[in-house]
């Protein structure tokens, strides 16, 4: 399996074209559907290179989805954050999403990031990412005001 970041040229055409704008939606659990105002900041972070866009694809050029990151720093450490994570199919195998995780710990690394966040709602992601050897014991408390 292969990632690659996308240029701004290629998430601009790429937005509606190749549903990165779906993606992102379908990626947030209901109680927090993002609206077109939330998909217009992230559109605009990405165009202005704040956030970043990673194509994830097989060797004959099928697209099986795409995730946004960002690199945030929190109490003087920074982060790489997975702020969505979208497949349109299923991944052929497990070393699939090790080959995807490797490269994206491989940009941290080269950012200067100390740790790799996601959040998920998704048993499936959850077991997956505790193989790859990410810690579920925190949880997120979340409250609309």
């Amino acid at each position: 399996m292969n990632i690659i970041r996308l240029t701004i040229n290629q998430v601009s055409k790429a937005w509606d074209r190749d549903r990165i704008r779906y993606g992102i939606f379908e990626a947030f659990a209901p109680e927090t559907v993002p609206d077109s105002d939330m998909l217009q900041s992230i559109l605009c972070q990405l165009l202005k290179e704040e956030m970043q866009c990673w194509r994830i694809y097989d060797d004959e050029g099928k697209v099986y989805g795409h995730i946004i990151t960002t690199i945030t720093t929190d109490l003087n450490k920074k982060n790489l954050l997975i702020y969505s994570e979208h497949a349109f199919y299923r991944f052929p195998n497990r070393e699939a999403y090790v080959d995807v995780n490797d490269k994206l710990e491989q940009f941290a690394k080269a950012n200067g990031c100390q740790r790799v966040i996601g959040y998920s709602s998704n048993p499936v992601a959850i077991s997956l990412a505790e193989k790859l050897g990410y810690s579920s014991d925190h949880r997120v408390l979340m409250k609309e005001v």
